[in-house]
């Protein structure tokens, strides 16, 4: 069983198109004989990766009208981090590869820009207005970092 698992994501209402960081991953699940209880936990079972499996995150546009997948930007890394996308006004996607890199490609894909922070991502972009100049941040490990936008 193939499961796909999501980070944060985004959305230009002009393009109708969604951008999703996925992370596909090969799973095994075991089912469990306990019961559900109203107001306790239950997922019904356990799983375990599939030994051998690569984990992968990729970078997706989707539309939203018919389902497609517009582009895609294969990730190296072990597919453990966390981190999401953020799409700013202008076309730029910013999102945390898993490579450890804080990264940026345009509506189409195209890498634009990337810096490396070797941290295991745990938190999405997101931007911020300052004396009327737009930011874009992450936290990065134990740091916060922040870069002004053209």
């Amino acid at each position: 069983f193939r499961r796909v698992l999501f980070r944060s994501t985004a959305f230009n209402p002009a393009s109708r198109v969604y951008y999703v960081q996925t992370l596909e991953a090969c799973s095994m699940y075991t089912k469990s004989e306990k019961e559900w209880k109203a107001g306790e936990g239950y997922f019904g079972g356990s799983y375990a990766a599939v030994p051998g499996e690569p984990r992968q995150k990729v970078l997706r546009a989707i539309s939203v009208d018919d389902g497609k997948i517009l582009w895609e930007v294969p990730q190296n890394g072990n597919g453990a981090s966390w981190g999401g996308v953020l799409y700013a006004a202008g076309g730029v996607i910013f999102y945390c590869d898993d490579n450890g890199a804080f990264a940026a490609v345009d509506e189409a894909g195209k890498p634009l820009w990337q810096f490396q922070t070797s941290v295991n991502w745990k938190a999405s972009p997101m931007t911020y207005m300052f004396d009327n100049k737009q930011y874009v941040a992450v936290a990065a490990g134990s740091n916060v970092i922040a870069f002004g936008l053209p």
